[in-house]
């Protein structure tokens, strides 16, 4: 659990860093991208999913921590079938894209990282 509310406090400091900093995401998305770079990221996203559905009988929101890790499983190996040309187009997009739509793209990670962290952190007490 300790390992999965590190990945939590992560994803959170990700979101946090797209909203302070959302001109940063537009300077790095249009940079080329390699075949081993998206293999590497579907490979993380499967990680991460398989380590959210291994940890869900111990949180305190297990169905919360099998459905993340179920959604985190399917994303993984939907991007180890992405084209490149097909992950270079949704780059060019995000580059595109508003400060708004930036900023909403950035309370993605940090309610994910926050729901994360949530539900495996200890179970609450009756007082």
């Amino acid at each position: 659990k300790a390992l999965t509310i590190a990945v939590g406090t992560i994803i959170c400091i990700a979101g946090l860093a797209i909203l302070l900093f959302p001109a940063a995401i537009v300077s790095l998305a249009p940079h080329p991208l390699t075949t081993a770079q998206l293999y590497a990221s579907g490979l993380i996203r499967i990680a991460l999913g398989a380590l959210f559905v291994s940890v869900g009988a111990a949180a305190r929101v297990p169905w919360l921590m099998r459905t993340l890790g179920g959604i985190s499983l399917l994303a993984g190996i939907g991007t180890l079938f992405l084209e490149l040309q097909r992950a270079a187009a949704i780059a060019v997009w995000i580059s595109g894209a508003s400060v708004t739509t930036l900023l909403l793209l950035g309370l993605i990670p940090l309610i994910l990282g926050a729901l994360v962290i949530y539900a495996c952190g200890p179970a609450r007490r009756a007082v």
